[in-house]
């Protein structure tokens, strides 16, 4: 008895497989990015249909143009169709593009006064940059954890960071005017100076899962929910409501 080596007429494949067929001799298989790939014993592989559209992480849009990221590229497309209540006096769209310095998962948010603001989704810190005509700017501040969350406060910007961290800041330096940390944030709202709804997991210590912050006074108030988790907030300040 013994082991009998062996070896296979098929490549490894480079990424994971979702389905797979043999027939007529040959070995056929798709991965999770829309690639088919087809083999036949020890000649190799051929690709025959992969998936070439843009993987895009976030879009913004603000009264003159829409902003969309990509792992490598930021690309806008301006037009006076986002400013019209009428699109069909919209005119002709202009487009660019630059290259996106975080190179990886980026998020978007548009800025009250037109420009953009852009953080890196991934990675050991988080960080964010201005975009605006003149490109990217440098990078501002220096988080212990990637963004999972920023949104206009007012003049300020209020972020969420994967530890837990929210942080009230002052847009273009990046400093911060007040923070809050708390295990199990999931998303954060601002809705005036004085008020900050975070939503959160439930614990054992807090059974809710939204929490009232003053960034004023530093107070927090409970407020009684009875879902598990919430994983996103939006309020919509016309009509005064959270969703």
């Amino acid at each position: 008895g013994g082991l009998v080596p062996m070896t296979s007429a098929f490549e490894t494949p480079t990424s994971p497989v979702t389905d797979i067929l043999y027939a007529d001799g040959r070995l056929v298989a798709s991965d999770q990015s829309g690639t088919f790939v087809t083999q036949r014993p020890y000649i190799g592989s051929n690709t025959f249909g992969q998936n070439n559209l843009l993987r895009i992480n976030d879009i913004a849009v603000n009264k003159n143009e829409l902003l969309l990221t990509s792992p490598n590229h930021i690309l806008t497309l301006g037009s006076s169709f986002f400013a019209l209540s009428d699109s069909s006096q919209a005119q002709s769209v202009q487009f660019s593009h630059a290259a996106n310095p975080y190179g990886g998962p980026t998020g978007a948010l548009a800025l009250h006064d037109g420009r953009f603001v852009l953080w890196n989704l991934a990675g050991q810190n988080g960080s964010y940059r201005i975009f605006d005509g003149s490109g990217v700017g440098p990078e501002i501040g220096n988080f212990p954890a990637p963004l999972v969350d920023v949104r206009n406060a007012g003049s300020k910007l209020l972020t969420l960071d994967s530890q837990g961290s929210i942080n009230l800041l002052n847009t273009d330096t990046g400093a911060s005017l007040f923070n809050y940390t708390s295990f199990g944030l999931q998303g954060i709202a601002y809705i005036s100076p004085q008020k900050i709804i975070a939503g959160r997991s439930q614990t054992g210590s807090i059974n809710t899962t939204l929490l009232q912050i003053n960034p004023v006074t530093g107070e927090t108030v409970p407020i009684p929910d009875s879902s598990i988790v919430v994983f996103d907030l939006a309020y919509d300040s016309a009509n005064q409501e959270l969703y």
